[in-house]
């Protein structure tokens, strides 16, 4: 298990888990909430060309993430959706899901100011933050 969530809020595995960010983490300096942050995206975030996300099924959980990001001035969409998935050639429905993304400039922002953990992931960040935000192309009209 990861640290952020030995150190969320959990009740035994047979009741509803509850995931909170705990209150000590708001209340203290942001190189300990970027930490928090940083923790959140190795383990559960993902780089695609549209930016940097990070999923989860706790909606609560989803709205604390994105509160912190805002702390960076990092601006980010929440989404809902359900998984499926397949199971003896039969589609199935799974739990709701909320997915926290980042646009590209705010892939940048978060770049700068959080970061991910492993050298896989920076990498994969920084190649994404090399291309162009913008691709223009240009035709002569004759």
């Amino acid at each position: 298990q990861s640290r952020y969530r030995r150190s969320s809020n959990f009740r035994s595995k047979y009741a509803k888990r509850i995931v909170t960010v705990p209150d000590i983490i708001f209340q203290s300096p942001k190189s300990v909430i970027k930490e928090f942050l940083s923790g959140i995206f190795e383990t559960d975030g993902t780089i695609e060309n549209s930016g940097v996300s990070v999923t989860t099924i706790h909606e609560n959980f989803a709205k604390q993430i994105q509160l912190m990001l805002s702390i960076f001035g990092i601006q980010s969409k929440i989404k809902s959706g359900i998984s499926t998935y397949i199971y003896k050639k039969e589609k199935r429905f799974g739990k709701r899901y909320y997915k926290i993304s980042l646009n590209r400039a705010s892939s940048d922002i978060f770049q700068k100011e959080i970061n991910f953990l492993s050298k896989r992931k920076i990498d994969k960040l920084q190649i994404l933050s090399n291309k162009k935000l913008y691709q223009t192309t240009s035709r002569t009209l004759s």
